[in-house]
């Protein structure tokens, strides 16, 4: 069993570029009480690779164990690292993404 580090969803307000690893795994909101769970695969010139997980969560909150249990929901894909983890902005755009 892997060991998964979890922080609360106020912890940060803001995620630097710099502070964004490999294998980090965030929450997205995508509007309607609805929050999207995914992971950093790799460090691209453009942004991240980023698979996103099947959950659909209607709280910002989940286990080591929901993470462990969840599988791939789509092909992993690039996000822009700025947009999603630095500025913050809306996410209801990003649903095109989440497959």
């Amino acid at each position: 069993m892997t060991s998964i580090k979890i922080q609360g969803w106020e912890k940060k307000p803001r995620t630097t570029l710099r502070g964004i690893k490999v294998g980090d795994i965030f929450m997205l909101s995508l509007g309607d009480l609805t929050f999207a769970a995914g992971r950093i695969l790799s460090k691209t010139s453009i942004g991240h690779g980023a698979e996103f997980f099947d959950l659909l969560l209607t709280r910002p909150e989940f286990s080591a164990a929901d993470i462990e249990s969840s599988r791939r929901a789509c092909p992993p894909v690039i996000i822009d690292s700025y947009w999603v983890f630095d500025r913050k902005l809306d996410y209801d755009s990003l649903q095109v993404l989440i497959c």
